[in-house]
């Protein structure tokens, strides 16, 4: 999301481990030793470290020791031999007095009964002021026959400010990239733009859609009722927008005209479809285009071409198109657990990932959902949700949808 006070960049968390060799899992599982684990916090910019919440989750048994550091950069944690994945989130303080999140990217870490020392680069947090995303529902429905129904899915986004936004304009691209396969593309620009497959664009004229504080929109794939006799779906016909595909002759979906559609700016796909990956293997983004931007000069300046190498060695060649870091006011990755390899975003955008699937033919995903956490009402009695730029924290893995009683507004 967009840093509200500053622009400071954030750091890619690295790790020097001094350390022998790795643990196999039937080490990590069976051994009953501890080991102390040093870590030596560092940041660019911030001139003390507040506090930090350091979280492991060890893979194999998921075991979850949470430790906190106040008040300084270093501290240390005895550990029970094992294979962890190690995150960081906390408080820093600018030279102006002022706070801002701290958090590092999630990585494995090897903990072997030798002392092992941590070195962690810190990045500092994007802010949100505008619109985030509170649930994305990508993974469709399966209908009493056991059949696959890909359709009746949607974006929800959330005014979680406390001021009046428009929808006007806004962007909502999906990655080209998968979280679950790392072609090691070049050229690597993912901490500076998100390179995609797709992006519509919401209509309005700047101030025709006026979204409360605490309020939502719903971008529907077709603004349909889905909650029928054999299709436990939800009913979509009032959503705020769609995409329904339109121009594929053999699969034309019903435009409901009510509905206002969005405008589809750009995708690698046949008929203008924006398809959502239904095992949730993409990332996605929210974004606008700044002053002095638009889809044309947009899709006249930000065409990008990279390559990779297959495992054969044969060069492949793509081009798609790739939105500024600078533009994007909230960004979510979605994975599998057991096949995750990398973010599609820069670490500062999202440092973590949601998911509904836990492997490839997980049939218990379909109606499946992820949503933001609540964090409790403000003073008006609005929920706040949770917004740490770290989707392992801030959703709700496999949630029941929220619209399958249908869109209310309260």
């Amino acid at each position: 999301m967009r840093l509200k006070h500053i622009f400071l960049y954030g750091l890619m968390m690295t790790m020097s481990l001094l350390m022998s060799s790795c643990l196999t899992d039937d080490n990590a599982l069976g051994s009953n030793q501890n080991s102390t684990v040093s870590m030596a916090f560092k940041i660019e910019g911030i001139k003390e470290i507040k506090e930090l919440e350091v979280e492991f989750v060890e893979v194999n048994t998921g075991l979850r020791i949470m430790e906190k550091a106040v008040g300084s950069p270093y501290f240390s944690v005895a550990l029970p031999v094992g294979s962890y994945r190690m995150s960081a989130e906390g408080i820093g303080v600018l030279e102006d007095k002022e706070e801002v999140g701290l958090g590092s990217k999630s990585e494995m870490l090897d903990v072997t009964n030798q002392i092992v020392n941590l070195t962690i680069n810190l990045f500092v947090k994007q802010l949100n002021d505008d619109f985030i995303f509170e649930e994305i529902f990508f993974t469709g429905l399966q209908t009493t026959e056991l059949k696959a129904y890909q359709t009746g899915k949607y974006f929800k986004l959330v005014n979680n400010t406390d001021r009046v936004l428009y929808a006007d304009g806004l962007l909502i691209a999906q990655s080209e990239f998968l979280t679950t396969r790392d072609n090691k593309e070049t050229p690597d620009v993912l901490n500076e733009a998100f390179v995609l497959q797709s992006v519509m664009m919401l209509p309005g004229n700047g101030t025709q859609y006026p979204v409360e504080p605490g309020d939502f929109i719903v971008i529907a794939d077709n603004a349909q009722n889905h909650n029928l006799a054999n299709v436990p779906g939800a009913d979509l016909s009032n959503a705020d927008f769609e995409f329904p595909i339109t121009e594929n002759p053999k699969n034309v979906q019903p435009d409901n005209p009510n509905v206002p559609n969005v405008m589809m700016i750009y995708t690698k796909l046949n008929f203008s479809m924006f398809a959502m990956h239904d095992r949730g293997q993409t990332g996605y983004i929210v974004a606008r285009f700044p002053e002095g931007e638009n889809a044309d000069t947009w899709l006249a300046n930000y065409k990008f071409d990279y390559s990779y190498l297959t495992a054969a060695g044969k060069e492949q060649k793509f081009s798609r198109y790739k939105m500024p870091n600078t533009w994007v006011i909230d960004a979510v990755n979605g994975s599998i657990p057991d096949k995750f390899e990398r973010l599609v975003t820069a670490p500062s955008l999202d440092s973590g990932y949601s998911y509904c699937a836990t492997s490839e033919s997980d049939k218990a995903r379909y109606g499946k959902t992820i949503r933001r956490k609540v964090l409790g009402p403000n003073e008006q009695g609005r929920n706040v949700y949770k917004d740490t730029n770290n989707s392992s924290v801030d959703f709700v893995p496999q949630s029941e949808m929220s619209l399958k009683d249908g869109i209310h507004h309260k």
